[in-house]
């Protein structure tokens, strides 16, 4: 196994997907899985113990791979990996069209104002990164700074200057490939808000329900896929890739409910 990782740290994948590559060998030997086996052997294991869709496609392309490593074939189990990546890609449109016919009304721009007007300045802050740079939970536990010495490379913050805001995020979901992103934020309300926090979401096991609770009860999920009926175009879509740190054919596939 120490070689597999060795072999996918010299092909440059990041440690998120070394790591969830691990965790499938792993759970695919606990079912009883065995690597030896042929490819049709393997597959028939895979249509037994996985659901389809994406736990069929996440263990087959780990198997693609460890045989590759290992100089086996790869040709049926590469065939299967493109139909278990139709199924993932249909299940998915399924789901959001489903998603598309109960969406929740809600104008969250009024929302927003409601929480200034009402001096809500967490709620505030937190619907506004939300709906601007299509923000994950994590992305907003973070600390809110005045002294440039106290931000490290770690952590995600709202530094307060002069008269904007700097936005860093550095702990996300995809920072193993998009690297540190900053956003200088110039809007005066969010200025104002920002003074009178010291942090946002608290890190536990409840990020959801406290996100849910300043959107109405929508996720963050949800909302995001909100954003890209309500904006589909290719200008609008780009942004939100760059904001959310997804690439493009994922959010066509995973969040475009139009």
């Amino acid at each position: 196994m120490n070689q597999f990782l060795t072999y996918m740290r010299n092909q440059g994948l990041s440690e998120k997907t070394i790591n969830e590559h691990s965790r499938n060998l792993n759970k695919f030997k606990n079912l009883g899985g065995l690597l030896k086996w042929s490819e049709e052997k393997t597959i028939d294991f895979i249509k037994e113990n996985y659901a389809n869709g994406s736990p069929q496609k996440s263990i087959t392309s780990t198997l693609s791979k460890y045989r590759h490593y290992r100089g086996k074939s790869t040709e049926t189990i590469r065939q299967f990996l493109s139909e278990a990546n139709a199924d993932a890609s249909l299940l998915q449109r399924q789901k959001n069209d489903k998603l598309r016919e109960n969406l929740p009304d809600i104008d969250f721009k009024q929302l927003l104002n409601t929480y200034y007007r009402n001096k809500q300045y967490k709620n505030f802050v937190i619907l506004y990164l939300l709906l601007n740079y299509n923000t994950r939970n994590k992305d907003l536990v973070l600390r809110v700074v005045n002294n440039e010495d106290d931000i490290n490379p770690n952590e995600n913050f709202l530094f307060i200057r002069d008269k904007d805001v700097v936005y860093i995020r550095n702990d996300y979901k995809t920072n193993d490939t998009y690297g540190t992103k900053r956003y200088i934020i110039k809007s005066k309300k969010f200025f104002t808000a920002v003074q009178e926090l010291d942090s946002l979401l608290i890190d536990n096991d409840n990020l959801d329900r406290q996100v849910k609770k300043v959107t109405g009860g929508i996720n963050q999920s949800t909302l995001f896929k909100m954003l890209v009926s309500k904006n589909n175009n290719l200008k609008s879509i780009a942004k939100a890739s760059k904001a959310r740190g997804t690439n493009m054919d994922t959010i066509a596939s995973s969040y475009d409910i139009t």
